[in-house]
């Protein structure tokens, strides 16, 4: 066969069972052939025969459950997921059958019968890809290679396998390194392709318990259970810094110069009250009335129609 190669004749260089070939000199020029058919060949140590020195390449077959990068020319690993390889020298892995896939555990897959049915809660009609299938609609997982879990009914928002805080409740993590792992979890279970963190395939902690938020609109929910601004402390039911709470909401203070505009605004009209009170005691309506009873009735109108409807307002925001 070398001397075929060596007269540069075609050859057939995918063989089906395992092979260790040593090419001497010229024949080593033949590396790449070998390489594009499941071979990986390397630069082995030179040796001299009648004086002279020939070069040497070492080639030999990808075992079972790998393939040949052939760009960098070495064997990768099947790896876990949709993917196994039951032949030597191969370059790609082949696909499990749909709803089955290589648990971690058992990669890399040798065999078809290393992909086993996907579990619980995943969707059984699609290729497993770098996952143990996909997640149900409304369903969430803390382990890539494992079972889905139905979506708990209130407090979270579960997609793309992942379940995470809904908006308006709050929950506390007992340390910072589990929010910060499961962070990483999020992130790596969103990856799809075969560059993901094995070290971030699972999340071995119970996620924390999520509480309703007192005051609407105060919670941003996500990982890191933020307030929304004007809004601080536990279930974000304080207001902030230079804002003030007002029909259940936390509102901005108004500006200085708003304040004292204000002040002087309800001084004015006070003291315009007062004045009008004061000329129209001695004066009488049509109806035998002082004017100013008619002004202090509609004065008490006025106040009591501002009480109502800030208990109106009041009443609706605490309505979820």
């Amino acid at each position: 066969m070398f001397d075929r190669m060596a007269n540069h004749t075609q050859v057939d260089c995918a063989p089906t069972t395992s092979l260790h070939v040593i090419l001497d000199n010229d024949q080593s020029s033949f590396s790449s052939c070998f390489t594009r058919s499941g071979f990986v060949c390397q630069d082995c140590a030179s040796h001299e025969k009648h004086s002279v020195r020939l070069k040497c390449a070492n080639c030999s077959l990808c075992p079972v459950g790998t393939y040949v990068y052939t760009d960098e020319s070495r064997c990768l690993l099947c790896r876990a997921g949709g993917f196994y390889q039951n032949e030597m020298g191969q370059v790609d892995c082949k696909r499990c059958s749909i709803g089955t896939f290589v648990s971690e555990r058992r990669s890399p897959g040798t065999k078809a019968t290393d992909c086993v049915a996907c579990p619980y809660g995943t969707l059984s009609n699609e290729t497993a890809e770098y996952r143990a299938c996909r997640c149900l609609h409304n369903f969430y997982r803390l382990d890539r290679f494992g079972p889905c879990s139905a979506c708990p009914p209130y407090g979270f928002v579960c997609k793309k396998d992942t379940g995470i805080l809904a908006p308006n409740y709050f929950w506390k993590w007992s340390n910072q390194s589990d929010k910060e792992r499961y962070k990483g979890f999020v992130n790596n279970i969103h990856s799809t392709g075969s560059d993901y963190d094995k070290s971030f395939s699972t999340f071995n902690t119970l996620l924390p318990k999520s509480l309703k938020c007192p005051h609407a609109n105060s919670c941003k929910g996500g990982i890191d259970s933020e307030c929304h601004q004007g809004y601080q402390g536990t279930l974000c039911a304080t207001c902030s810094e230079d804002f003030y709470f007002r029909f259940s909401s936390c509102l901005k203070c108004p500006r200085l110069i708003v304040t004292v505009t204000s002040s002087i605004l309800v001084i004015v009209l006070f003291v315009a009250v007062f004045l009008i009170v004061l000329w129209g005691d001695s004066r009488r309506a049509e109806n035998n009335r002082t004017v100013a009873d008619v002004v202090m009735s509609c004065f008490k109108i006025v106040i009591g129609f501002y009480q109502v409807i800030a208990g109106i307002f009041s009443a609706l925001a605490k309505v979820q």
